[in-house]
């Protein structure tokens, strides 16, 4: 009888760490959204740190020798934006903010040097460590996007990924900081740059699916099919957060034409008609040949539960600089805010 007791002791206690309110809402913070002109314009002191539980600052680079590469010292010093970000920790301490390196601007190729020579891995290692500690961030996440492509080298980047990772990882955490990574859940991506998703898994403690942008495909969402891939490679369900976008796609009869984030899309209203895609799970608002295909609180909030039900870590956004921060719809930041409630 006590064995039988001690048991569902265990299981209670599971069941009570997956839904015990710490679902995580990861805001990408862009660092170049301080030059966007009019309501655009976003700075750290605009983000709402009790909506997000984590904040990823937006990017630094890195130097051919391994070290740290500051991409915009005007914005990152004389500006202080680092230094307003960590201020909002006091706001909230729970909070925490990495920094991120990469980017689709970066290209693989360095990466792809610098993960293959045990010196500049040890270079790159303490030159994060050192700037993560200077700032006094929370962590670090590595945006290679992505190994083994645009630049770098098919046959052996998948591999030095890893050991990257490992080597990253193990420096960290010894000092209480936490790795993540953004990385793509395409079958064409996964079979080049992370074939060995279960080892990438254990050498990371949060993982970014960049699902920004995935349609349907066969009758089942990408999105879902994202998922089942890291799953079914071995990853650990609780490190991996799930990619949701605030931003949309124009179109018109015949061609993409841009992006726009939710910021502007929210006050095309009156002679614009809204219109809910069953199939995608996702809202476009249409006017004579031109169509936005985007996010709401309704669609995020699909993402959420599908983040529930497969027992995931919780959601990515890119990015928090283009939620309607002002409330010029209506309240401020509907949508990271509707994230947070759903998933805590």
């Amino acid at each position: 009888m006590m064995k039988k007791f001690a048991t569902i002791l265990v299981l209670l206690t599971i069941l009570l760490k997956v839904s015990d309110g710490e679902g995580r809402v990861v805001c990408y913070f862009p660092s170049w959204a301080i030059y966007i002109p009019d309501n655009g314009k976003f700075q750290a002191k605009n983000i709402d740190p009790n909506i997000c539980t984590h904040v990823i600052y937006s990017y630094i680079g890195l130097n051919p020798n391994g070290a740290v590469l500051i991409l915009d010292d005007w914005e990152h010093t004389l500006l202080e934006e680092v230094a307003h970000l960590m201020g909002l920790k006091d706001v909230n301490p729970d909070l925490k903010v990495l920094a991120c390196m990469g980017g689709w601007n970066e290209n693989s190729a360095i990466y792809s040097q610098v993960s293959a020579h045990p010196e500049k891995r040890s270079t790159m290692v303490q030159s994060v460590l050192t700037y993560l500690q200077k700032y006094g961030y929370d962590g670090f996440a590595l945006d290679w996007e992505f190994p083994g492509q645009r630049g770098g080298d098919s046959d052996k980047d998948s591999s030095n990924f890893v050991t990257l990772l490992k080597e990253l990882k193990t420096a960290l955490n010894a000092e209480g900081l936490t790795l993540s990574a953004g990385v793509s859940a395409t079958p064409e991506s996964m079979n080049i740059s992370y074939p060995d998703v279960k080892a990438i898994s254990d050498n990371l403690d949060q993982i970014n699916i960049l699902s920004f942008d995935d349609g349907y495909s066969a009758g089942i969402s990408n999105v879902d099919g994202d998922i089942k891939r890291w799953l079914d490679g071995g990853a650990d369900p609780r490190k991996l957060n799930i990619g949701g976008s605030t931003y949309g796609r124009s179109f018109n009869a015949s061609e993409a034409t841009g992006t726009l984030g939710y910021n502007k899309i929210c006050q095309f209203d009156s002679d614009w008609k809204y219109v809910w895609d069953d199939k995608l799970q996702v809202p476009n608002k249409i006017k004579d040949d031109q169509k936005i295909v985007y996010e709401d609180a309704k669609s995020l909030g699909i993402k959420a539960d599908v983040a529930i039900e497969y027992n995931l870590g919780g959601v990515a956004v890119w990015s928090v600089s283009t939620d309607d921060f002002l409330g010029l719809c209506g309240d401020s930041y509907p949508l990271i805010t509707s994230l947070y409630n759903h998933l805590n």
